[in-house]
């Protein structure tokens, strides 16, 4: 057994050579032999997070696929043990081209001997990705085929039988009637998936796409590791391809309940392996797993091997973050488990019944913190290879809502997108418009809670592009967060976000001020940009909103307006007696560009006769700082909360949309257009058209606006999109 002197110079000579890479490592601990490729773009997290690949014996390399963060990956990279050395095999393209896997997290990857090529399958990704079916490459040929685009909803991660010519999908947990006794197969002879009746069936608490699977060769079977109870250790299940159907090992001991890890098989040794690496539940909570265990199918059997596994690392809450370790497979060659962590670099685990734990890892010079690989170079490859493709905004316009007719609804595609009590922003530039963060999200594969992702929806496409899946590692951005405004600026051609609300525990920002934070679309980055914003507002809520004719935005409260100058990114306040403020931070203001103001419903006014309270109709001019009532005759329903706000240029008026008396409460279900030139409101009964059986419910409409392009309102209504052109 080597002492701590002689794995530092172990350490020493892995690095100190190309040919060490190859070199025998101690038995039974984990050494870094690597690090990860950096991101091409100089954005600001580690590119490949909850990436998977496999090793390849006819490369002696690793194939890594897809992952996320920024956005959803289609990128493949190989790794070379030997030298250490990346390269970019297929570059990032944000157009999710069809002849090759679509982008996502968490894919089944596996090497086919028989075919002598790549599998992949499933995948886990939100918005538009390509397609995430069954796909294999040849690395010999370097490309692709399509094995089945088809993917059966509740599919998204599972593994391959090679043996049997299946790819097995992990069952949905029991809440989702689409998993409940029955499990998805795809047959590669038949080209087909079957749902295959399977009782007893390996059933997870939480999700279905969370739980490792793993072919073992020994077994010819795959391998799932579930959990089930959190009192308990995780069950080992089988899958019997020829029979098909499940069988549950009867192991004794084995590591504590956990959802999320990774594992491989060793064939030589006959064993499973299995790291870490989240014991489930909210993955903000501080208790990372960094535990290495062996299972052995022959003898049902679980031993720990009591080493310190990879380094780890503290956030800026000083939680150990040890989330991203999907990458895990067993190199034939060389005898020993390698791991990608994009943080973390490359790990590798040479296991030998017969000898000892390692005392320590051997991490080399290596020192971890939080984001800092982002800044490493980028894998080799040529510039078309490297270079990442983006989606050309603003796309074609849209005919289908060019076409749509006056006083007409017509919902859209994309489907739903999850972020909960968030508006949105149009951007005119580029064509689309802008969604981040939000409670109850799920952008990425591990609960957020809150999320600080970056959704995008094109109208001309009718598509979600998601620039950055939620990063639970606290990333240079605008923190986890709902209620927040994101802002248009037509000067600097960039989006602002300011404010925002979470409960812990949530995924911290590094410490920034409020509206510090820019995101430029066309360059993909968020910057800090120069000017005083130490004076930044807090609880400015959805409200925000560009005066496009002095690069302003205003954000009101009682007797006072506090006001973000563009141009030298900073706050003002100044006091407005006579305003009353609003009801709460779930609401909307909008531009009124035919008169150069801002409308603005009021709070609550004193009761009328019958009893009924009501909104005023204010006005503020920017320029002479001062509120007007505006009186019409005619006015709204009251209503304080997650209402939608929108001014249409084309026809002049603002468009008052659904909301409620309360938090999520008294909703209104209705749609009110505010004619400027008379002013007044009129009720609109907007007429349903399109494939959609039932009309908006209008509820929380706060994520609305106009899009000018198609002289439609566009807006989100159960975080699905809709479409509706005004006329009087």
């Amino acid at each position: 057994m080597l002492r701590r002197s002689a794995l530092a110079a172990v350490a020493f000579a892995l690095f100190a050579s190309a040919a060490a890479f190859a070199a025998e490592i101690p038995a039974n601990t984990w050494v870094r032999i690597a690090d990860c490729p950096g991101d091409a773009e100089g954005r600001e997290v580690p590119p490949g997070r909850a990436s998977t690949w496999a090793y390849c014996p006819p490369l002696k390399a690793f194939l890594r696929y897809g992952g996320y963060t920024p956005r959803y990956s289609n990128a493949l990279d190989r790794f070379d043990p030997a030298t250490g050395k990346w390269t970019r095999l297929a570059a990032e393209d944000e157009n999710y081209p069809g002849d090759r896997a679509g982008g996502g997290c968490l894919w089944a990857v596996q090497w086919d001997a028989k075919r002598k090529a790549l599998l992949l399958g499933a995948g886990w990704a939100k918005g538009f990705t390509g397609s995430r079916g069954l796909w294999s490459y040849d690395p010999a040929a370097g490309a692709f085929t399509c094995l089945s685009k088809d993917l059966p909803d509740g599919v998204q991660r599972g593994c391959f039988d090679p043996v049997n010519g299946l790819f097995v999908a992990q069952p949905w947990p029991k809440s989702n009637g689409l998993g409940a006794g029955a499990t998805m197969v795809f047959s590669f002879e038949e080209k087909k998936w079957d749902k295959v009746p399977t009782n007893p069936i390996p059933q997870p608490m939480w999700g279905g796409h969370i739980f490792p699977m793993t072919f073992d060769p020994a077994l010819g079977r795959v391998v799932a590791i579930v959990g089930e109870d959190p009192k308990k250790a995780n069950e080992v299940w089988t899958f019997d391809g020829a029979a098909r159907k499940w069988e549950k090992l009867e192991a004794e001991g084995g590591p504590s309940f956990r959802l999320r890890s990774a594992i491989a098989a060793d064939p030589d040794h006959k064993v499973i392996l299995l790291h870490g690496v989240h014991p489930g539940g909210n993955i903000n909570d501080n208790g990372g797993l960094n535990d290495t265990w062996v299972f052995d199918p022959a003898k049902k059997e679980w031993k720990e091997i009591k080493t310190p596994g990879p380094s780890e690392m503290k956030d800026s809450l000083k939680r150990t973050v040890t989330l991203y370790r999907q990458a895990l497979d067993y190199d034939t060659d060389q005898k020993r488990f390698t791991l990608a962590d994009p943080d973390l670099g490359v790990w590798v685990f040479r296991y030998d019944p017969a000898a000892e734990p390692g005392k320590a890892n051997v991490p080399g010079a290596y020192v971890p913190a939080v984001g800092a690989a982002a800044a490493l170079p980028p894998a080799e490859g040529a510039a078309d290879k490297r270079k990442e493709v983006r989606v050309t905004l603003p796309s074609p316009p849209n005919k289908r809502l060019l076409e749509l007719g006056d006083n007409t609804l017509i919902q859209l595609g994309g489907g739903a997108m999850s972020g909960d009590e968030i508006g949105w922003c149009w951007d005119p530039e580029n064509g689309v418009f802008a969604k981040y963060g939000g409670c109850g999200n799920s952008q990425s594969p591990f609960w957020t809670q809150y999320g600080n992702s970056l959704a995008l929806y094109d109208p001309g496409t009718e598509r979600w592009l998601v620039r950055r899946a939620s990063d639970v590692s606290g990333a240079l951005r605008p923190a986890n967060g709902c209620t927040r405004s994101i802002v248009h600026d037509s000067g600097r051609k960039v989006l602002w976000f300011f404010g925002g609300a979470a409960s812990g525990p949530f995924c911290p920002q590094p410490a920034a001020p409020n509206g510090s934070f820019a995101y430029d679309l066309k360059t993909d980055r968020f910057t800090a940009v120069p000017g005083d914003t130490k004076a930044g507002m807090g609880g400015n809520g959805c409200m925000l909103e560009e005066d496009t004719d002095r690069g302003l935005a205003i954000c009101p409260s009682k007797d006072k307006v506090h006001t973000f100058d563009m141009k030298t990114a900073s706050w003002s306040a100044k006091a407005t007696p006579g305003f009353g403020g609003l009801s709460s931070v779930y609401s909307r203001i909008c531009y009124l560009k035919s008169k150069k103001v801002y409308l603005v419903l009021e709070a609550f006014t004193a009761e009328k006769e019958d009893n009924v309270k009501t909104n005023r109709t204010m006005a503020y001019d920017p320029a002479a700082g001062t509120w007007t009532d505006l009186a019409p005759k005619e006015m709204p329903p009251s209503r304080g909360c997650k209402y939608g706000l929108v001014y249409d240029s084309k026809n002049d008026v603002a468009l008052l949309m659904g909301g409620g008396t309360g938090w999520n409460k008294g909703w209104r279900n209705d749609v009110w257009a505010y004619v400027v030139k008379e002013n007044r409101w009129e009720k609109v009964t907007p007429v349903l058209s399109g494939d959609a059986k039932k009309a908006p419910a209008f509820t929380d409409n706060m994520p609305s606006g106009y899009d000018e392009r198609h002289n439609a309102v566009i807006f989100l209504e159960g975080n699905s999109p809709w479409a509706y052109r005004y006329k009087k």
